[in-house]
């Protein structure tokens, strides 16, 4: 386990490792969704603002759009530290963090799967090819 660890390790001193980490990170800010910022994070805030209680209940109650938040409520436990950061800060990219922490772990994960370098940069660079798919594409759908 502390091999594969270090595995990460290395690979996260790399340049290229930085490099696409810096333009993802970027990425968050520069694009958005109206989606995000009139269906689901209202409806994170609803659940923050209403005492952490149902806030699909409250939906219901107040006959509001129960297609805003099409997602469990673990998604909805995860989303709320950073939609509690992004009011604090009024920065609606700290809202999508969670896109950026899932592709470090899909690359932990491919690093330790893959035992050879050269086929972990090559899925580390295939990643970023979807890139286009879950930064733009996919945040102006939903």
């Amino acid at each position: 386990m502390i091999k594969n660890f270090k595995i990460f390790n290395d690979f996260k001193k790399s340049y290229y490792f930085k490099a696409i980490v810096l333009v993802k990170f970027i990425l968050l800010f520069l694009f958005s969704s109206e989606y995000s910022s009139v269906l689901f994070q209202p409806f994170v805030n609803s659940f923050i603002n209403n005492g952490l209680i149902n806030p699909w209940q409250f939906y219901i109650e107040n006959n509001m759009n129960l297609d805003s938040f099409p997602y469990h409520s673990l998604m909805l436990l995860i989303l709320t530290p950073f939609a509690l950061l992004s009011n604090l800060f009024n920065v609606e990219a700290l809202f999508k963090l969670p896109l950026l922490f899932a592709d470090l772990t899909i690359l932990f994960v491919l690093l330790k799967s893959f035992p050879f370098k050269k086929k972990k940069f090559i899925f580390f660079i295939f990643l970023i090819q979807l890139l286009y798919i879950q930064y733009i594409f996919i945040l102006n759908l939903i």
